[in-house]
């Protein structure tokens, strides 16, 4: 190669362009080195050295330093496309190429159409590679077939005198060292930026600032797009099953909508006797439970409403509030359903529903409390001021914060409590951290504050399926989305209603809503990226 100043020239047509040059760019920066013979003073670049012509050939024939520098070109890499094939520049500067007994040297690189084609508009090689003897015939590169990289390669290994798979397999083992380089540094980086926010946290601590690390965190545009569905008034226990389904229950009964122009029933689901207390998707999205004050448990198969099972009525002929299953939920595997009444906590099969076991209790005001996602704790009312927290191993832990509870509501973990109080009109949001093994005191992670005023009554209060973003509305009508991981705000929404009822998150998380029970009226923002 050493007798050479170009590895390759390459020969294209101006509609080819945008490809001839990203592949020129591809061949001079392919890490070559070792790969190609030193030059005259000894030296290995490593790089290619390709001649690309950029000027316009649309009159005149051939410049005088275009035939120069396809002499001083070990290779010809021929762009071949139908555009090309009828090129008079691509053709001649084939045929200068060949008249030099260099036909071995040609590389056809086709991008498209095909060679040899009987469709004359199909055709792609110049005219002179055309229907060459067996023996003369070339090997062409096929980009879409072999693939940008691929082709890539074939080309170097040819121009080098490699094999392809030995090539290809260099690249690969390159590929990977970077790899686990990049993933060295990465980790590097993670522990250097943990020590990092460490020794800040302690900083903030010690000259006890509020500092602005933890400002709003941007999100996308389309969080402001805001669509208005009808459900009509009074609906309960609302669900998404996935972007567009929403269930929920009016009295005794269930129902399904599709939200499109306008929100319409899609399935109506009929059975309990009792005003239903309760429904839950299962984890895999493919059932729905519902349970009722008529001391049932009932599946649903979400895809087409169809009743799958019904649980044992439980005993409500005494005491029919005893009994009544008002708070229900799947376990994380779905196997197990977990339901809490007036006598405690009861285990039935996710499939089946039978029961499997009982664990009483003795605790007051039972029914009014709620089980966690994980199945380890649960939360009950412990008069105006506070909730005691169970955990179903035995040991509990009275929770008193300032000011009346208003509500409670679990994190999709389990491992955290978002704890809604009033005190002189002043009320708060709270986060309580209950991941430990052992309940303890001290569990105020933070307490949330809103945008430089304090929230009139809430109405609900709903965490994202995963656990970073908590939204609450209150009696304003007023929607305020927060890191739930930081406690700060990122945005507030007005929905103009007075009476939300409810408030959470699509299935996915990518969207969120807000209901009013008087109105009727479900507002539906998304969907959202959130940057965290």
């Amino acid at each position: 190669m050493a007798d050479f100043e170009y590895d390759a020239f390459i020969s294209y047509n101006k509609a080819d362009t945008a490809f001839a040059h990203s592949f020129h760019y591809a061949l001079e920066h392919f890490k070559a080195k070792g790969l190609r013979e030193p030059t005259v003073d000894g030296e290995d670049s490593g790089r290619m050295r390709i001649f690309i012509d950029t000027k316009d050939f649309s009159s005149g024939g051939l410049r005088d330093e275009i035939i120069e520098a396809l002499g001083k070109s070990r290779f010809l890499i021929v762009v071949c496309s139908p555009e090309s094939a009828k090129s008079e520049w691509v053709n001649e500067e084939v045929s200068i190429f060949m008249s030099m007994g260099r036909l071995k040297d040609i590389i056809p690189v086709i991008v498209g159409g095909e060679p040899n084609s009987p469709v004359p508009d199909e055709e792609c090689l110049p005219n002179p590679l055309r229907n060459l003897p067996k023996k003369d015939q070339l090997i062409v590169i096929n980009v879409a077939r072999d693939g940008k990289e691929a082709a890539l390669v074939k080309v170097v290994a040819r121009m080098t005198g490699h094999k392809f798979d030995s090539l290809w397999g260099r690249i690969e083992r390159e590929k990977k060292t970077i790899f686990r380089e990049r993933l060295f540094v990465t980790f590097l980086l993670v522990v250097l930026g943990w020590v990092t926010v460490m020794l800040m946290i302690r900083l903030m601590d010690e000259i006890d600032s509020k500092d602005d690390i933890l400002k709003n965190i941007p999100m996308r545009d389309d969080l402001r797009k805001e669509t208005v569905y009808s459900l009509g008034p009074d609906a309960e226990n609302l669900l998404f099953l996935g972007s567009e389904i929403v269930a929920y229950s009016r009295g005794n009964d269930i129902y399904m909508d599709i939200l499109t122009d306008t929100a319409r029933h899609y399935h109506y689901l009929k059975g309990h006797s009792k005003p239903v207390q309760c429904l839950r998707m299962s984890p895999d999205g493919k059932t729905l439970l519902s349970s009722s004050s008529d001391g049932t448990l009932r599946l649903w198969n979400t895809s087409d409403g169809h009743p799958l099972v019904t649980s044992q009525q439980l005993d409500t002929l005494q005491q029919p509030w005893y009994t009544m299953l008002s708070s229900a939920r799947f376990s994380p595997s779905g196997n197990t359903i977990w339901t809490v009444d007036m006598e405690g906590v009861k285990v039935w099969d996710g499939t089946t529903l039978r029961l499997r076991r009982k664990e009483d209790s003795d605790i007051f005001y039972m029914s009014m409390g709620e089980i966690s996602p994980n199945g380890r704790t649960m939360y009950v009312p412990l008069g105006e001021h506070g909730y005691s927290l169970y955990s179903r191993k035995g040991d509990s832990l009275s929770i008193y914060l300032p000011g009346q509870v208003e509500m409670m509501r679990y994190s999709p973990d389990g491992k955290s409590l978002m704890c809604s109080t009033v005190r002189d009109d002043e009320r708060k949001v709270h986060i309580l951290n209950i991941s430990g093994k052992v309940l303890r005191k001290g569990l105020i992670a933070f307490t949330l504050i809103g945008a430089g005023e304090e929230f009139p009554s809430l109405d609900d209060a709903s965490f994202s399926p995963d656990g970073k973003a908590l939204i609450v509305a209150d009696s304003d009508g007023k929607v305020s989305l927060f890191n739930a991981e930081s406690g700060s705000l990122l945005e507030t929404y007005y929905s103009g209603e007075s009476n939300l009822s409810s408030v959470g998150f699509t299935a996915n998380g990518n969207s969120f809503y807000a209901y009013d029970r008087v109105s009727g009226n479900l507002h539906f923002w998304g969907p959202v990226v959130l940057i965290w």
